[in-house]
């Protein structure tokens, strides 16, 4: 993420439950679209009513995925007109881990 692109070279990784997956959040119903491994695929958070809450749920869809991950850093990118929120993770096991949320709908930059 330090040149800011969503291209990465991804490690194998073992297959993401199907999505869209439904979680509660803020006592909202929040749907998810997309895997998030890149942004072509990005994570779009379905149902949020505020920024605040897309960040919730953005948090809240990686702790079920990836319970024990710990971020290790987070970036914000701009391609063909949709704003990303980017996130590397570090799971318990495995390497590192790159997502991509599309948070378009509440980008305030």
């Amino acid at each position: 993420m330090r040149d800011g692109r969503c291209r990465w070279a991804l490690a194998a990784l073992a297959l993401l439950p199907a999505l869209p997956a439904l979680a509660q959040s803020a006592g909202s119903q929040i749907g998810y679209s997309g895997d998030g491994l890149s942004c072509a695929t990005a994570l779009v958070v379905r149902g949020a009513r505020t920024a605040s809450e897309s960040a919730r749920a953005q948090r809240d869809w990686m702790a079920r995925h990836f319970p024990g991950a710990r971020p290790i850093e987070k970036g914000f990118t701009r391609e063909r007109g949709r704003s990303y929120e980017l996130a590397r993770i570090q799971p318990q096991q495995g390497g590192p881990i790159n997502l991509c949320f599309d948070v378009t709908e509440f980008d305030a930059r």
